[in-house]
């Protein structure tokens, strides 16, 4: 019995290693890939990338804290208390009750 376990075990790892492998296989492809394409970028460019995208990425930010917080247009979550029902407050059926509590309690 214990030689199975092992088994599955060891398949098991050889599974996980198997996968690990081709992510590692997949990741590097791609990164050899984006190596080839971005070779020939000029450290100004890639300077100009990283500020445009700073840039955007700011002031979208800003747009969306000011638009938060401006409150001109309606809200688009509404808050709305909560009510009890009825038949928390009633008490129940004794018949169900007693139905209830001798299921609970029967011992077999």
């Amino acid at each position: 019995m214990m030689g199975r376990k092992k088994e599955k075990g060891q398949h098991r790892d050889k599974a996980f290693l198997w996968a690990i492998r081709g992510l590692l296989q997949i990741q590097s492809r791609w990164a050899d890939w984006m190596e080839r394409k971005t070779q020939n970028i000029s450290p100004r460019t890639w300077a100009v990338l990283l500020a445009g995208f700073v840039v955007i990425s700011a002031g979208f930010n800003t747009w969306l804290i000011w638009h938060s917080l401006s409150g001109r247009e309606q809200q688009e979550v509404s808050v709305t208390p909560v009510q009890k029902t009825g038949h928390i407050t009633r008490p129940g059926s004794e018949t169900l009750d007693s139905l209830v509590k001798d299921s609970l309690f029967r011992k077999e």
